[in-house]
């Protein structure tokens, strides 16, 4: 495996990277890649470094187009396998019957699905974007 399972040391590295060259891409691009492997279910924080690493003033890391439509296209799939039109739970009167650990499950599983929304809102920007970049050239 690529970090070795030390993500925090990989996130580490390449965060001085990006205090030495802020202007540069690649350290950006490198901490959207391993915030994905450390939690998959963050992609709300890859998104943040993929969208760093385009915006980079000196040099943006080109690859993280590909890689921010790859994210794109995993949460859209998480989302249609999470029945997407469903709203998230609401909690209700009946949560006081409920166990703490079902409380928090439920709890996360409702940030889970807000969090892929999010990003799945900026998936439609990001294509409106592409596709206003495509037609000006």
């Amino acid at each position: 495996h690529r970090y070795a399972e030390s993500f925090s040391k990989a996130e580490t590295y390449y965060l001085y990277a990006s205090r030495l060259a802020p202007g540069m891409g690649n350290p950006y691009n490198q901490l959207a890649v391993v915030s994905q492997l450390k939690d998959p279910n963050l992609s709300c924080v890859a998104l943040y470094w993929y969208c760093r690493s385009l915006l980079a003033t000196h040099d943006s890391f080109e690859t993280s187009t590909s890689n921010l439509e790859r994210l794109f296209d995993m949460n859209r799939t998480y989302l249609e396998e999470h029945a997407r039109s469903v709203a998230p739970p609401i909690f209700s009167q009946t949560t006081k019957k409920m166990s703490s650990d079902m409380l928090r499950a439920e709890k996360a599983a409702a940030t889970k699905a807000c969090l892929a929304h999010f990003v799945d809102f900026h998936h439609d920007l990001f294509k409106e974007s592409m596709q206003d970049q495509n037609t000006n050239k």
